[in-house]
């Protein structure tokens, strides 16, 4: 129910909005004081509740809004926007620390450019209202001296920790990808 009324608002209209219907439908036969009530709070749910909705954002939304950022701030080469969002105990899938990982990271946005990243299909779990984690795929254009990977294929997972009502990265994990050829962050940064 929580995830109907905070994070998936169209759904949220489109119930809404039957509901509303069905009210109308049932007011127009016979105009009784209950089904005008029941009519009049349908109506005030569907404008209200869809205002809520947009208003409210859910933890899940703000990971998400978060990984969408870190892939804007890897096709601009912004590094350190991204330390920004990584928690000092950050960790790779190989134990590198932050600054091993910034460097590599560093160095890999320098000769190659990382076009356009879509990310989707994000799977948002919880340990507890302040550990999370995000599976989601990412698809780019790569460029680099001698390489060019149109519509690159990958899938990630994420940890997070909440820190002051901020969500920080604890961890990046590539996960294995039908049809990818990387298996592990050493594939990207070299």
């Amino acid at each position: 129910m929580y995830a109907l009324l905070f994070e998936r608002i169209v759904l949220l209209v489109i119930v809404l909005a039957s509901f509303a219907f069905a009210s109308l439908v049932l007011w127009a036969r016979a105009r009784t004081p209950l089904r005008s009530r029941v009519l009049a709070a349908s109506l005030i749910a569907l404008v209200s509740l869809p205002v809520v909705s947009l208003m409210v954002v859910t933890p899940r939304e703000r990971i998400i809004r978060l990984c969408h950022r870190l892939g804007r701030y890897v096709d601009d080469g912004q590094v350190e926007r991204i330390a920004a969002a990584l928690s000092e105990d950050f960790h790779t899938d190989n134990n590198e620390d932050k600054t091993t990982f910034l460097e590599r990271l560093r160095r890999t946005l320098t000769d190659y450019a990382v076009d356009q990243p879509h990310l989707r299909r994000f799977d948002v779990t919880f340990d507890s209202p302040d550990e999370a984690a995000a599976a989601f795929d990412a698809y780019c254009s790569v460029r680099g001296e001698n390489v060019y990977r149109d519509r690159l294929y990958t899938r990630w997972r994420l940890t997070f920790r909440r820190v002051s009502d901020r969500w920080l990265v604890t961890s990046v994990e590539p996960l294995p990808a039908p049809l990818s050829p990387l298996r592990g962050l050493g594939d990207l940064l070299p």
